[in-house]
């Protein structure tokens, strides 16, 4: 798991956020991201007899594909509250995040190095418009990609 830039400058923003995975315990993201008990994250976790056990959220044995993930964006979504109002922005590096990118009423950020990842690469394949967040349009319906928490967070789509 690599921490991008600007990771801790969106931890000091104040907005509610929470991290899902089907790849990391929830036990290791919080050790190597830093975040407490105040951000809710979603994962899989390993139990004292090295079973791995899904989060208690989704309702399943183990969270492992791009519907298990979309389940967790859901339930993430309600436990975080507010009136429906808000701007939701989901930021996915890999396959598993394609449904929860698309996801209507969800502003779907890709990180990618150089725009040129897997992801990416999926994304144009079936179809889906991808822009760099510099060439952001207000009009536009598809999806931004960035390198790094500094560019969203420096982006209008965080504005």
């Amino acid at each position: 798991m690599v921490l991008r830039d600007g990771f801790e400058r969106l931890k000091s923003e104040e907005i509610r956020w929470g991290v899902l995975s089907v790849n990391f315990s929830s036990e290791w993201i919080r050790g190597i991201a830093g975040v407490g008990e105040e951000v809710q994250v979603i994962a899989n976790s390993v139990d004292e007899e090295g079973i791995i056990r899904g989060p208690n959220v989704i309702q399943e044995e183990v969270m492992a594909t791009c519907d298990g993930k979309l389940k967790g964006l859901r339930e993430l979504v309600k436990s975080l509250g507010g009136n429906g109002m808000e701007k939701v922005i989901y930021v996915g590096d890999s396959g598993t995040d394609l449904e929860c990118l698309v996801e209507d009423g969800i502003v779907g950020v890709v990180m990618s190095t150089d725009g040129e990842s897997s992801l990416m690469k999926t994304l144009a394949r079936i179809g889906v418009d991808v822009r760099y967040v510099k060439d952001y349009d207000i009009g536009f319906a598809g999806l931004y990609w960035v390198r790094d928490f500094v560019e969203l967070l420096n982006s209008p789509l965080f504005k």
